[in-house]
């Protein structure tokens, strides 16, 4: 018992220290490969669920103290090191609060005044503390999910789609969201990601649609562009079937989600990416994508910044050239 007494306080300066490292993490990311992808993952626990981590921190702090983690001198190295950790976590949660104030100073940059909002609600529409609370609402008791689509009529998994849309309905057809994963072209699901954002539009009466696309090393450029596009073509012709408007499409997405997004909206009806639907309408109203990889063209004074893993991922597994 004396033995299991004395690595306590160790044990629990070696959690802190690990809690700490997630925060310095979040505020000095490693930016060399390969480190870069190992840091880009942690990231996203600090960075993203700060107050959520403050929380599970305390608990442990907590459970130590009960288990005598107080009785030499690690333990209280180890809280020092857990208190510095909560201060960097409210540092990021507060900086994550402010993250508002600079998209709306960007768009009023943009568009060279501010953007006029009258008569909009922009308060959350689902409530605040429960976002706090849980962070992704990945049940949500108001939205139905339509799983599986098949919107290329071939029974590929990775050819269908889900819709979300309110139960109760809405009087008008809603604006439609085409959101596309991301994950490196290899890897993701429409399950896993947008649900924050989807939820919110879907709240305020949009139909949102999240599409899953044939992923490399398997399939090869630009089969991934090809996929969306038809995606869009099935939003077109079929989503007035599910409340959505086809007048208006905006389409998003994250990181691969963000250059196909992007993409998707500058190429409309470019026959080359529509192999046997050439004619059909491609088009989308908005386009708002995040963190994406934009340019591809192998200038070193660009795309080179990127750093010789991606270059190496991108000609080896998935334009293959």
């Amino acid at each position: 018992m004396q033995c299991f007494d004395g690595v306590v306080p160790w044990v629990f300066l070696a959690v802190s220290l690990v809690g700490a490292t997630f925060v310095v993490n979040a505020f000095f990311p490693f930016r060399r490969e390969p480190l870069t992808v190992v840091s880009f993952a942690l990231g996203w626990i600090a960075g993203e669920l700060p107050i959520q981590m403050i929380v599970v921190q305390g608990a442990l702090t907590a459970a130590f103290a009960w288990a005598g983690a107080f009785r030499s001198w690690p333990g209280w190295v180890g809280l020092a090191v857990a208190v510095i950790s909560w201060c960097g976590l409210a540092r990021l949660a507060v900086v994550s609060h402010h993250a508002g104030d600079l998209v709306t100073a960007s768009l009023n940059e943009a568009t060279g005044a501010p953007v006029p909002a009258e008569g909009i609600d922009l308060s959350p529409a689902w409530n605040y503390w429960w976002r706090l609370t849980i962070a992704v609402p990945f049940r949500w008791r108001s939205i139905r999910r339509v799983k599986n689509i098949d919107y290329w009529g071939d029974g590929n998994y990775r050819h269908k789609l889900d819709i979300l849309q309110r139960r109760s309905g809405h009087p008008e057809p809603g604006p439609v969201l085409l959101y596309i994963h991301g994950g490196a072209w290899m890897i993701g699901d429409k399950k896993q990601q947008g649900i924050p954002m989807m939820h919110e539009l879907i709240e305020r009466g949009w139909v949102c649609v999240a599409i899953n696309y044939r992923l490399s090393p398997r399939a090869t450029w630009p089969e991934h562009i090809v996929d969306c596009k038809r995606a869009l073509v099935w939003i077109h012709e079929h989503i007035a079937e599910y409340g959505g408007d086809p007048g208006f499409v905006a389409v998003s997405g994250g990181s691969a989600g963000g250059h196909l997004s992007s993409l998707l909206s500058l190429t409309p009806n470019e026959p080359e990416w529509q192999p046997g639907f050439e004619e059909a309408d491609t088009s989308v109203q908005a386009c708002v994508p995040y963190y994406g990889v934009y340019d591809l063209t192998g200038d070193p004074a660009t795309s080179g910044a990127y750093g010789p893993g991606l270059v190496e991922l991108l000609e080896k597994r998935v334009f293959k050239a």
